[in-house]
Parts: structure tokens; sequence; C-alpha cells
């Protein structure tokens, strides 16, 4: 539909990131409002060499979603502490640093008084240095999920997908939250999540699914969904 020729040296990839979204913005005639101009603009570090650490640590954290590899998210969190050397105010670290200490700690602490109370400090870290960060508020959505708190979960995926309407996880968890009590509502945000996320994280996505409408009573499409996985 669109194309254009980039013959040039890459010297900061965050304003070619910021200047191809604005042109396929201007191309398909979209109105952008001055926060999404803003949110688009955004530099999520100053430092190439924290933002590398980052991206190595995300990419060793799925693994651990993905296979369960403990010494993945080993790897994943020391890389996370390499990217904060470099730039201490980068926010995606402090939130990498949360999903850490969520896997590594979760079942341990689960009954605990101080529930996943790092999760939540390390959050509001990531927030004092970038408010609008999606990932922060998706994580304290899952806090507030886990704790019974289900009004206060919801306005937490709801600040993350206004920040970040393709943030296919909180609409995933936000089907999670649903499924004991809406399942039409877990369903929509199930396939939500499904549109938005064609990675490797999709199998997984639509065995959620299947399980949902095994539960609202659609066997067909439960059966459906789940060879598609």
């Amino acid at each position: 539909i669109w194309s254009s020729p980039y013959n040039r040296e890459i010297k900061d990839i965050f304003y070619v990131q910021s200047e191809i979204a604005q042109l396929i913005a201007d191309e398909l005639k979209a109105f952008i409002t001055p926060e999404e101009k803003q949110l688009i603009e955004k530099r999520p570090t100053t430092s190439l060499t924290a933002y590398d650490f980052f991206q190595r640590g995300r990419e060793e954290h799925w693994k651990y979603w993905l296979k369960s590899d403990q010494e993945a998210l080993e790897k994943a969190e020391d890389l996370y502490h390499q990217a904060l050397k470099y730039d201490s105010t980068f926010a995606q670290a402090y939130t990498g640093l949360a999903w850490v200490s969520w896997d590594k700690h979760y079942w341990e602490t689960f009954l605990t008084e101080g529930f996943l109370d790092s999760v939540l400090i390390l959050c509001d870290i990531a927030l004092s240095h970038d408010d609008k960060l999606s990932e922060a508020y998706t994580i304290r959505g899952r806090y507030y999920s886990e704790t019974g708190n289900r009004e206060q979960a919801i306005k937490e995926f709801d600040k993350a997908l206004r920040f970040n309407p393709n943030d296919w996880l909180s609409y995933w968890l936000r089907g999670y939250l649903y499924y004991s009590y809406d399942l039409v509502k877990c369903i929509d945000n199930y396939n939500k999540a499904i549109s938005l996320n064609l990675g490797e994280q999709l199998p997984s996505l639509l065995k959620s699914l299947s399980s949902a409408y095994v539960e609202a009573g659609f066997i067909e499409k439960a059966k459906y969904y789940n060879q598609e996985a």
C-alpha cells in the first residue's frame, strides 16, 4: 500500500522510528492528537547501549515465558541491570525488573501480606521517569487483579491501552481477569490480544481463547482455536 526508501546512515534509531510512524500517519491522512504526537516522538532512553541491553533482556525474558527457562530469567535480570548502569532513568528497564520480580517470587509470596510489593515499587519508579509508560500500567493492572481489586485492575489496564492501543498484553490480562465472571468480555479481550500479536506468543493466546470457549459452552469453536494453536 505504501513504501518509501530509506537510503541513509541510521545513527538514531528512535528518530527514524518516529519519522516513519508520522509519514505513515500522513499517508493514511490520520489525525494525530498532540498527545499521540508526543508519544510517537518519545525516546525511551538517551543511551543506545542501554537500549541494546534492554532489548537483549526482553528477548531472554520471552524465552523464560515460553519455555520456563530459569537460566534465561537470570540472564534477563542481569541485562536489565546492565541497561540501568548506562541510563538510570530508563523506565522500561524498571518494568523489566518488575516482571522478573514477579516471575521469580510469585509462588513464594502469593499468600504473604506484602504480596509482590517489590513489583509495585518498581512500577512506581518507572512511572516517576515516564508517566505514560503503558507496560507499567499493565503490570500494575495484573498486580491489582491478583490481589482481588478488580475495579483498580481495570482502571490500570485502561490507562495502559490509552497510552498504547496496541498493547496486546493488556488485552490478554484483562481477558484473564474477566474469565471468572464475564466470559463475553473475556473472549472479546482475548480476540483483541490475538489480533495484535502474530508472534511466537500466539499459540498460547489461542489456547487461552479455546479454554474460554469451552467454559462458555462453545465446544466446536474451542476445538477450532485449539487446532489453530
